[in-house]
C-alpha cells in the first residue's frame, strides 16, 4: 500500500493496483451540504394525495330538475339538454373521470353485449329507465381496473336580483357520486356564483349551472387532506416491574409498628479488620 499526497492536497492510497483518493472539502462547502434539504424535505407541501390513481369510469345519469326547481318548467326542459353536455365536460375536465351515459347505442354497452357481459334487455332497461339501481346493475358486469361509479345531478332553486339595472342569477345544483353499493360517497348542494352575463334568462341559468357543475366536480376529486395517525396516548403503557417493599425491622417481611425507629443491619468492618465483638470473644 502506497500513501501519496496529491496536488489538490488530498490523500491517495494505492491498494492492490487501484488508486483511491480522498480530497478534503472546504468549510463553506461542508456548510452548504449540511444546509441542503433532503429529498423528503423538498417534497413537503408539494405532494397532493389523489383520491384515486388515473381515471375511473363514471356513468352520468341524465340531468334532472330537482324538487327545489322553482323557475318555469318549460325553461328547465329547454336548459336540460345543453346543461347536460356542460355537466359531462365539467366531469371530464377534472382528469379523473371517463364519462359514459346510459344510451341504448352507447359503444361501451354495445361491446359488452357482444362479449356476453350484458344482454340487450339490460341495455334497453337502463336506457329506458336510467335509475341508480339500473346503472349499478349494468356497471357491476364490467371488470375495469378500478370499480366504476355513478354520478347524479339535479338543477334546484333559481334566484334572480337586480344589480345596477342588470339581472343577476344564481342556480342551486345537487351533485351525488356513488360507488356500486352503499350511500353516496359525496353529496353536495351548492349555489353558483352570481351571473350577470348573458342576454336572456336562458343564457344566465345555463351559465350559472355550468359554474356549479365545475365547482362540484372539483369537490368530487379534491385531494385527500391528511390521514389520522395512532396516538401514543391511546396505547396503554406496559406496567413497570416493582420490587417488594424493604424490611424496616431488619427481618424478612417485617412491618414497622407506629412509634418505632427503623432497624438497620449491623455495620460490617472492612475486609481483614476484626470487629470489637470478635476481640472480646478472643
Amino acid at each position: 500500500m502506497i500513501l501519496q499526497r496529491t496536488r489538490r492536497l488530498g490523500t491517495c492510497l494505492l491498494v492492490g493496483g487501484a488508486l483511491a483518493c480522498v480530497v478534503p472539502i472546504g468549510k463553506a462547502q461542508a456548510q452548504n451540504m449540511a444546509m441542503r434539504p433532503s429529498r423528503a424535505q423538498s417534497l413537503i407541501g408539494q405532494v397532493q394525495l389523489e383520491p384515486w390513481p388515473g381515471k375511473r369510469v363514471v356513468m352520468m345519469l341524465p340531468l334532472q330538475l330537482g324538487e327545489g326547481w322553482n323557475a318555469n318548467r318549460e325553461l328547465g326542459n329547454i336548459v336540460l339538454p345543453v346543461a347536460e353536455q356542460e355537466l359531462q365536460n365539467a366531469l371530464e375536465a377534472t382528469g379523473k373521470f371517463s364519462v359514459t351515459q346510459p344510451h341504448r347505442f352507447n359503444p361501451l354497452l354495445r361491446r359488452a353485449v357482444q362479449e356476453g357481459k350484458l344482454t340487450d334487455e339490460m341495455v334497453i332497461q337502463v336506457a329506458a329507465s336510467p335509475t341508480l339501481e339500473n346503472a349499478r346493475e349494468v356497471l357491476s358486469k364490467f371488470d375495469f381496473d378500478q370499480t366504476p361509479m355513478v354520478a347524479q345531478f339535479f338543477l334546484e332553486e333559481v334566484l334572480s336580483t337586480r344589480v345596477k339595472n342588470r339581472q343577476s342569477v344564481t342556480v342551486q345544483v345537487t351533485g351525488r357520486l356513488y360507488e356500486l353499493d352503499g350511500p353516496a360517497v359525496s353529496n353536495i348542494l351548492l349555489t353558483s356564483d352570481p351571473v350577470t352575463a348573458g342576454r336572456t334568462s336562458y343564457d344566465q341559468v345555463l351559465l350559472a349551472a355550468d359554474d356549479a357543475f365545475m365547482r362540484i366536480a372539483q369537490q368530487f376529486v379534491q385531494p385527500i387532506s391528511d390521514f389520522a395517525l395512532p396516538s401514543a396516548m391511546s396505547q396503554s403503557a406496559p406496567a413497570m416491574a416493582t420490587s417488594p417493599s424493604p424490611s424496616l425491622t431488619g427481618k424478612p417481611g417485617g412491618v414497622l409498628a407506629p412509634g418505632m425507629m427503623p432497624q438497620l443491619p449491623p455495620a460490617q468492618p472492612p475486609l481483614g479488620v476484626a470487629s470489637p465483638a470478635d476481640d472480646d470473644d478472643a
